[in-house]
């Protein structure tokens, strides 16, 4: 007897709690059921058999995050060919989920590579596996990261440039330099000289982390990190005297702070109530110190992957899916009014209720005239946006669907739009590639004056998308762009 079942296998990899399961079918009977509750580092497996009939078996199983936030997984092995159906949704937080389906009976215990995101349609049982990970900007709207090494020769330059006393009183002070102990951050430097005793010798104390303060300020249309240093931030000198105890404190408060470090992001920021955290992370043979930015009051998660930079770079930059859609936000205001295609504000808005999140507008544009009679406007989610996946790679997709009457009969028709954008290493640079797909019109006069306009429009937005995602001084080795994009590389 053939077998129309669901065999199901959800892990968790990522660092939240999957919390209060429920789950339903519509046609079926849960032979066994998913687990209430998957911790990090655990998994449930259930199937979901068919019951006599030509109808298969049907459902789906939901988890609570956090409030307005969870993931839906539904899986479908109807009677039938090629109507197989596996797939997740995520709600209200920036997690990925990896899945992928074959009709071998039984349960999945991995993905093979390449294969993520396929489902085989046709044929039965359903065996699907979902992995539930982190997504890398876990939460931040930027990480910036940097190796202890590159962090040295930073630190080095500053000193050089008399940032960093170089003697207080008799005492001549080496340039300070960061080490690694037992998942720790230490600074060490040497001393030189006497001040009643001799206080000459090598000293290291350990650094924390949550007492550094930062914050991000605007210059000349450029953005800075100003950091902070202060007294507070030591812990553990590893000397008994506290004369040098003092000395060193005092070492830290003499610093011209607060230090100014630039961002080297061209995107507008909104960086009021902006939060700074730092995090070092030392596992996998990693080490890094990483800067983790949350904009507007928006605070992520402090579990943050060894992955964030990419094999033997020294440097790397994540931005959110959350900022990358507030940035296509700022930009479509500024080319559909610059146009004439709409006036006034928030038209568009960035919607949290799946991931990755999806920009849209939620009103009708104004109906503009154009030339000739021709008359153009944009219906309510007539504009949208959002990244998507395929097995092999994703893309930042833009879909426009542009109103306009004609000339003469006045009659409504729609101008289809889709713009693809790619991202890639190419040569040391981040490579956008734009996909411009325009549809077909109709309308005869109207139409060419329409389809002229749209080319510009395009033209305009593909010109400033490109200026908002330029790095300077960073030899770009490595992207990754699923729903966040991550770059990672040298600098120059």
């Amino acid at each position: 007897m053939s077998d129309f079942s669901c065999y199901i296998n959800i892990k968790n990899e990522s660092s939240v709690k999957l919390e209060d399961g429920t789950f339903n079918k519509s046609f079926g009977k849960y032979k066994s059921e998913p687990a209430k509750v998957i911790k990090p580092n655990e998994n449930t497996k259930f199937r979901l058999s068919d019951k006599a009939g030509p109808a298969g078996s049907t459902g789906n199983t939901k988890y609570r995050i956090a409030k307005n936030s969870g993931i839906d997984f539904y899986y479908d092995c109807p009677y039938g060919s090629k109507n197989n159906i596996l797939y997740p949704s995520v709600k209200g937080i920036d997690l990925e989920v990896e899945y992928y389906g074959n009709n071998k009976k039984g349960y999945l215990e991995n993905i093979p590579n390449g294969y993520n995101h396929l489902v085989k349609r046709s044929g039965h049982p359903l065996s699907g596996i979902f992995i539930v990970k982190d997504c890398l900007s876990a939460g931040w709207d930027i990480i910036s990261a940097m190796t202890i090494k590159l962090l040295n020769k930073k630190v080095k330059e500053l000193y050089k440039n008399n940032k960093f006393p170089h003697k207080i009183d008799n005492i001549e002070i080496s340039c300070p330099y960061f080490s690694e102990e037992k998942e720790t951050l230490k600074i060490n430097l040497e001393l030189k000289g006497k001040e009643i005793v001799n206080l000459s010798g090598k000293y290291s104390f350990q650094i924390n982390l949550d007492n550094l303060k930062a914050t991000i300020k605007e210059e000349k249309e450029k953005y800075y990190i100003f950091l902070d240093f202060n007294k507070n931030i030591i812990e553990d000198i590893n000397t008994p005297s506290l004369i040098i105890q003092k000395l060193i404190k005092n070492i830290l408060k003499s610093i011209d702070s607060p230090i100014k470090i630039p961002l080297n992001l061209n995107i507008p920021l909104n960086i009021n109530k902006n939060i700074i955290k730092f995090k070092f992370i030392q596992k996998n043979k990693k080490s890094f110190l990483a800067i983790l930015i949350g904009l507007n009051g928006n605070e992520g998660r402090e579990n943050i992957s060894d992955k964030i930079i990419n094999g033997s770079d020294d440097k790397s930059i994540i931005l959110s899916n959350l900022l990358i859609m507030n940035s296509l936000k700022i930009i479509f205001d500024k080319i559909l009014v610059k146009n004439k295609i709409f006036e006034g504000n928030e038209f568009l808005t960035v919607s949290k209720n799946t991931y990755p999140y999806e920009l849209y507008n939620n009103k009708d544009s104004k109906a503009t005239d154009k030339k000739c009679n021709a008359t153009v406007k944009i219906d309510k989610y007539g504009l949208s946006s959002n990244f998507i996946n395929y097995v092999k790679d994703s893309h930042l997709r833009i879909l426009l669907h542009l109103r306009y009457t004609e000339v003469i009969i006045g009659v409504w028709h729609t101008f289809p739009i889709e713009i693809l954008i790619s991202f890639s290493e190419d040569n040391g640079k981040l490579k956008l590639t734009f996909d411009n797909n325009i549809g077909k019109c109709s309308g005869g006069t109207t139409c060419s004056i329409i389809k002229k306009n749209v080319k510009k429009i395009i033209e305009d937005f593909n010109k400033e998308f490109k200026g908002y995602y330029s790095f300077s001084n960073f030899k770009i080795n490595y992207v990754d762009a699923p729903s966040f994009i991550q770059i990672s590389g040298e600098e120059k």
